[in-house]
């Protein structure tokens, strides 16, 4: 799940993790059968960390810890792995967790390169300088990053885009595996910023 409020995104439910033991049961009893190389999580926040039990006590996970586990079971089946992960939880200890976990490659939601923008309008909880930092830590672990972009949403000035457009020449200067992607904004139906849209 994703309990962030981001106002361009319909998606909003409580997160949980999956027990790590689950994950190694399954995660093993498919590569025993299947033998692949690779996994891709469709977690849209792998390391996000935040829950509520099954009493609605609220626990926290140590994010490092748990990519240290995922990353000893893709270890012990010989498999890569991809997923997406917040722009301030790439910390230097947390790429060195994930580069000797496997990950071979990780997205980030960056959105937009203007924090009026990011802090305000789509209020996607961080501003520019966690992805500048995403982008000076991640710079020689191996690890690639697409840099997921979107533009030309409500609200959005031609100065904030222009923000956005120098802030990936910065990231493309910094981290020599960035990839980037730019998706101009699709109203979805849920979104805070549907209504703004119609």
């Amino acid at each position: 799940g994703c309990p962030f409020p981001c106002s361009f995104c319909a998606l909003r439910s409580p997160w949980e993790p999956k027990p790590i033991e689950a994950l190694d049961r399954e995660l093993k009893t498919m590569h025993a059968d299947l033998g692949f190389s690779e996994v891709s999580f469709s977690d849209p926040n792998i390391g996000f960390g935040v829950y509520r039990d099954n009493e609605g006590r609220v626990e926290r996970l140590d994010r490092v810890k748990r990519m240290e586990q995922i990353g000893q079971v893709m270890r012990d089946i010989g498999a890569k792995w991809d997923g997406n992960i917040r722009s301030p939880y790439l910390t230097p200890e947390m790429i060195d967790t994930l580069a000797r976990g496997n990950c071979t490659s990780i997205e980030i939601g960056c959105e937009s390169g203007d924090d009026y923008y990011l802090r305000r309008v789509i209020k996607k909880g961080h501003g520019v300088d966690a992805i500048r930092n995403a982008a000076r830590n991640i710079r020689g672990s191996g690890i690639s990053v697409m840099y997921s972009f979107l533009a030309y949403g409500p609200h959005e000035t031609e100065d904030q885009r222009r923000h956005t457009w120098d802030l990936i020449d910065e990231i493309v200067e910094t981290d020599p595996l960035a990839r980037v992607s730019v998706y101009k904004f699709a109203p979805y139906p849920g979104s805070p910023l549907f209504d703004d849209a119609v």
